[in-house]
């Protein structure tokens, strides 16, 4: 996926979640950053940034999950260990198999 493409999508989920952890409604700032210079690259987009939050995605992109608003979804720094401490790793295997039988 195009990186300001999806930079665009993490601002859309910013502003449709208000700001706010989408678990525990905790305010989380917000800012465009200007990536340094990079030799390789003649332009690189701005990146959208939260402060002490993190876009967490629903499917995971190692079995398949995408970048794109309706897997991913803004959560503060402690809501998103918590989820990924709760999620039983059983749970990711059945994910696996079902996003594989979907293909």
């Amino acid at each position: 996926m195009n990186r300001a493409i999806y930079h665009n999508q993490r601002e859309a989920i910013y502003i449709l979640a208000d700001g706010c952890c989408e678990i525990c409604k905790k305010y989380l700032e917000s800012f465009w950053v200007k990536p340094p210079k990079n030799p390789y690259f003649k332009q690189q987009p701005k990146q959208f940034r939260v402060i002490n939050g993190h876009f967490h995605h629903k499917i995971p992109l190692w079995i398949g999950g995408e970048d794109k608003k309706n897997n991913l979804q803004l959560l503060c720094i402690d809501c998103h260990k918590l989820v990924h401490k709760s999620m039983p790793f059983d749970l990711y295997l059945n994910m696996e198999l079902t996003s594989a039988q979907r293909r």
